[in-house]
């Protein structure tokens, strides 16, 4: 799962997943929220809200397609911590995986 850092990214990304979830074609993502959560996300970043050396990052999960917020460390690209955990992801998609 890759981390998306660049506004539009996150932007299309978030849409996706909200479009997604309201049952809408991700062609037609809903663009004011995407824009309102990037812009949020940039900022927290731009304060230093997740400390000293810290950034957030939002993705798509690509098995479960739910939006996943982490905290990584700049230097490293280590994960500090993140929502949902690996874990949660995993049971959700392979929970996913049995009803097909």
């Amino acid at each position: 799962m890759e981390p998306i850092t660049s506004v539009p990214s996150a932007e299309t990304a978030i849409a996706l997943s909200v479009s997604k979830t309201a049952g809408a074609s991700p062609l037609a993502p809903d663009r004011d929220l995407a824009q309102s959560v990037s812009k949020a996300v940039s900022h927290l970043n731009e304060q230093g809200f997740a400390g000293e050396g810290r950034e957030i990052t939002i993705s798509l999960d690509p098995g479960t397609r739910q939006p996943v917020v982490k905290v990584v460390d700049i230097s490293s690209g280590e994960i500090l911590r993140q929502w949902p955990s690996q874990y949660v992801l995993q049971v959700a998609e392979d929970s996913k995986a049995r009803e097909r």
